[in-house]
């Protein structure tokens, strides 16, 4: 046959592969006859016997395998499997250092691993084991000590004091009731006293006021025919003016126009 008739393979392994694939197909179609073991291997045995003669050796002169026959195609493949392993022969030898490096370190840590599963829970033990022993030992000879004032006079001791804080109490709450009694009539007398200092303070501030009854108080002077002298009638109006404000006004301020000031020479009132 041709070459240019031939299929062209790159390697024998391709069509081993489907030889291969074939062959389980024909041990499957065995294995689901009803035969006995028997009658199902002599049925697979003539049946490759007959794939063989008909279809492997059929295939194997109609296939070419890079350039060659399949019969030469051996070498060849043999020199492509050299010279790609030459050429992937730096790659390995790295990676077979790695996987060495790996595996040294990985025995070094199980290494250690068995080494700490044999140390550690021993001396685990012997920790637990000890803390245990000092415990009970302490146990065994702990002696409660009780004082002595305790069980003998504990209680007139504490007496004297609880009684002397109830007289305080007792004291202090007195105390607080007249107090709390005592209250509205010193806020009374406070608000009353504030009242009277801000009327005070509103009449001295009010000049009107101050004019008016200066007025009055010049006038009743000039009518009558006192004797006293003028610092008791100063005094006396002054006393008349605060009763006079705060029973009037109620401690406010008065609010006005500006005073009138008055010209005693032409007895008029002017700006």
């Amino acid at each position: 046959m041709a070459d240019d008739e031939r299929v062209p393979v790159n390697s024998k392994q391709t069509v081993l592969r489907i030889h291969e694939k074939i062959k389980k197909e024909v041990h499957e179609i065995a294995s689901k006859k009803s035969w006995t073991t028997q009658q199902k291997e002599n049925f697979e045995k003539k049946l490759l016997e007959l794939y063989k003669e008909s279809v492997e050796e059929t295939m194997q002169e109609n296939v070419v395998i890079g350039g060659q026959s399949w019969d030469n195609s051996g070498q060849l493949e043999d020199s492509s499997s050299s010279l790609l392993q030459e050429e992937m022969e730096p790659l390995n030898r790295d990676r077979i250092t790695e996987v060495l490096q790996i595996c040294s370190d990985l025995e070094d840590m199980i290494r250690d691993t068995t080494q700490k599963r044999k140390r550690y829970p021993q001396q685990v033990v012997e920790g637990v084991s000890n803390i245990l022993q000092s415990q009970k030992e302490f146990l065994e000879h702990y002696q409660p000590v009780i004082k002595s004032n305790l069980l003998s006079g504990g209680t007139s001791v504490i007496t004297p004091d609880l009684e002397e804080c109830i007289q305080r109490l007792q004291a202090t709450a007195s105390d607080v009731m007249q107090l709390s009694k005592s209250f509205p009539e010193l806020h009374s007398k406070a608000e009353r006293l504030r009242q009277a200092v801000h009327s005070h303070q509103a009449m001295q501030e009010c000049e009107t006021d101050g004019v008016l009854f200066a007025l009055e108080n010049k006038n009743e002077t000039l009518n009558s025919s006192s004797t006293e002298p003028a610092v008791m009638r100063d005094e006396e109006n002054t006393e008349t003016l605060k009763l006079v404000d705060f029973l009037w006004w109620g401690g406010e301020k008065r609010r006005s126009r500006p005073p009138v000031r008055f010209d005693a020479s032409l007895n008029t009132y002017g700006d």
